[in-house]
Parts: C-alpha cells; sequence; structure tokens
C-alpha cells in the first residue's frame, strides 16, 4: 500500500515488476443542515435563547479521501482542461435533497464512475497504482443489478411483476439456465425448481409465521423461496452496480464491518467540517452554501493524515484483542496523548485535541 510520512512524502519501496501500489481512498456522505448552530452560546444570566425548530434545509455532501487529502485533479492541470474534459477540481458531490430529490444508487455509481475514477487516474498513473475503494454498508452501495439472481425479486408463479434476471446453473444438469422462457416470460420460482428437480408438492411461496426462524435452520424444504436462494448460482457472490463499475475499471473495492464507523477516517472529516460549519453559518440555506464547501476547504491535509492514522491504531487494538471504549483501550490512547505540564504555555490531555 501506499504511505505518505506528515510532511507529504510518499515512502518508496520496490514492488515486483508489473505490481501496482495500492492507495486506499475511502468514501462516505454526510449532511448538514442551515439550523445546525454552534453547541455553546454566551446569553445573560436567566435568559434563554431563541433557536429555530428543526434542522432547516440540508445539502449532503458525498466526498472521497485517501491519506494526503481530499481526492482531486493534481495542481499543475488547469481549470480549463478540467473543463474541457467534463471534469472538476475535487471529487466532492454537493447534493440538496429534497421531498422529490433523494441520493440514489445510480447517483453514487455516476460519481465514481464519472468523476472519482477519472480524477484518481489523473492523480496516481494507472500502470503504477491501484484504487482501493472503502465505502461502508448503507443500502445505496449494496443496490443491485436489476438482472441479479436474487429470489426476493421472483414470483411463485410464470411471469407478473418480477425481475427479467440472468442465466443461472441448473444444479441438476450443470448446465446454463434461462430464467425467462424463449418468448420473454418470466418462469418463476416454480418452474425454475421444477427444472432442478427440487420442486416439491404443496411447497409454499414462503414461511409462515415462526418457521423463518424456527424451521428453515433445520430443513431444508421449508419454503420454495428458502430452496431456491440455497442454490450454489444463488448463493455465489454478485456484485452490486457499485462493485461493478469500480472492477470494470480496473480497481477494487472493500466495504467497512457493520457498525464499526471509527474504522472509516473520513467520519473524523465530517466533525471537522462540521464544527468550522457550525462556527461560522448565520442560520440561512444561502450562508450554508457557501460555508460547506469553504469547510471542506479548511481541513488541511497533514490533518486527514492524522485522520488516517487514527483509523490504523484502532486497526491495531482489534488486532490485538482490544475493544472500542474499553478500559484498556482508553488507557492506551491516554498514554499516547498524554501531554505534561512544563510550563504555563503547555497543556495537559484533558486541554489536547485528539488527532
Amino acid at each position: 500500500m501506499a504511505e505518505w510520512d506528515e510532511d507529504g512524502n510518499e515512502k518508496g519501496f520496490t514492488l515486483p515488476q508489473g505490481e501496482r501500489k495500492i492507495v486506499v481512498v475511502t468514501h462516505d456522505e454526510s449532511t448538514f443542515h442551515a439550523y445546525d448552530s454552534r453547541r455553546s452560546i454566551w446569553v445573560e444570566k436567566g435568559e434563554m435563547p431563541l433557536r429555530p425548530k428543526g434542522k432547516g434545509r440540508g445539502i449532503m455532501v458525498s466526498d472521497l479521501l485517501y491519506q494526503r487529502g481530499r481526492l482531486a485533479a493534481p495542481q499543475s492541470i488547469t481549470e480549463d482542461w478540467l473543463s474541457e474534459h467534463n471534469l472538476r477540481r475535487h471529487a466532492t458531490e454537493f447534493f440538496e435533497y429534497s421531498k422529490n430529490n433523494y441520493w440514489t444508487a445510480e447517483k453514487m455509481v455516476h460519481q465514481v464512475k464519472t468523476v472519482a475514477i477519472p480524477l484518481f487516474e489523473l492523480a496516481f498513473p494507472k500502470d503504477e497504482y491501484e484504487a482501493l475503494f472503502l465505502f461502508d454498508n448503507s443500502s445505496n452501495h449494496g443496490c443491485m443489478p436489476d438482472d441479479a439472481l436474487l429470489v426476493s425479486r421472483m414470483n411463485l408463479g410464470l411471469g407478473g411483476k418480477q425481475a427479467h434476471m440472468r442465466s443461472g446453473i441448473n444444479s441438476l444438469t450443470g448446465e446454463e439456465q434461462p430464467m425467462d422462457f424463449p418468448n420473454g416470460e418470466q418462469k418463476g420460482i416454480r418452474v425454475v425448481l421444477q427444472e432442478r428437480g427440487l420442486w416439491r408438492e404443496k411447497l409454499r411461496l414462503d414461511c409462515k409465521g415462526t418457521e423463518r426462524q424456527e424451521v428453515h435452520p433445520q430443513k431444508s424444504f421449508c419454503c420454495a423461496r428458502h430452496v431456491l436462494a440455497a442454490e450454489p448460482d444463488f448463493q455465489a457472490h454478485q456484485m452490486s452496480l457499485l462493485e461493478q463499475a469500480i472492477t470494470d475499471a480496473g480497481h477494487s473495492v472493500l466495504f467497512y464491518p457493520k457498525f464499526h464507523c471509527e474504522l472509516n477516517a473520513i467520519e473524523y472529516y465530517w466533525g471537522a467540517a462540521k464544527h468550522y460549519t457550525r462556527e461560522n453559518c448565520d442560520y440561512s440555506f444561502p450562508s450554508l452554501r457557501i460555508m460547506v464547501p469553504a469547510s471542506l476547504e479548511s481541513i488541511s491535509s497533514t490533518t486527514i493524515w492524522r485522520f488516517f492514522k487514527k483509523t490504523e491504531r484502532m486497526m491495531d487494538y482489534y488486532r490485538e484483542g482490544v475493544q472500542y471504549g474499553s478500559e484498556e483501550f482508553k488507557k492506551r490512547e491516554q498514554e499516547r496523548h498524554k501531554i505534561v505540564y512544563k510550563s504555563h504555555r503547555r497543556v495537559g490531555t484533558s486541554g489536547a485535541r485528539d488527532l
């Protein structure tokens, strides 16, 4: 993996011929609201601050970082050149959501395909570097293609409102098995199971009541959905839209473990950006439009490098069996950041900002 020191210098090492350095590029989304202001303010004794109700209008930001900063085109490339090639300086996407305007899987894939990957390959020549994109486990990131082999998209009978799926592999014959008839009508679960020799009379589409939890783990033929879902071709890993777009471009993708946001360096980046926004926004949406980009620009590349180093420490703790938030974890972090008072100009641990 490519690494940089605190001064921004890439650490050198030799790879076997044909190998590429891997650059970790982490992604996340966050929302900034117009009424999300400072957490503490000065007021006269006995007075209560008047704050707007609700969060107000918001801007969602989808951004990508690597160890030395935000994913962006090199400074040597001019704005005119970027404009001519339908690119922008940063991979950041600003999205003003509303009742009928949502951030969808298709928009996420479009950002990665048309902005993030081209900018990465401008900054890191493809013959020398490979991107390893890291995403969290949101439903947007795991959205499957329309033709994926998913039993949840199938009916028991023929036709109707069910997906036209790609061909599977018949476990009885080992041959390719189309999921549609030659006339284009969908076969449905019953016909697919009949062709595989797995259909049983009176087999229901779904388990009833407590059977979902109690029967399915012990019995193979609890319901039609579970029988087909247990087939090797339906069990095999199928790429999501996002995975497919990245691997087709010659790069790699992984997903963070669920419920472990402390392993994503960009979470600390959002905290710093929101602090800046709260300190400078004036409770208006026009101001928020200005402050959100400014807040991202305010975070230095050195600070982002420290965020990445912090997540590396978290991973080291887990490898050593130390759980996040435990007494041992707190002790190690305190020892790392311990600052001894030596003069009136020095601050102790309680006053040190944890980077």
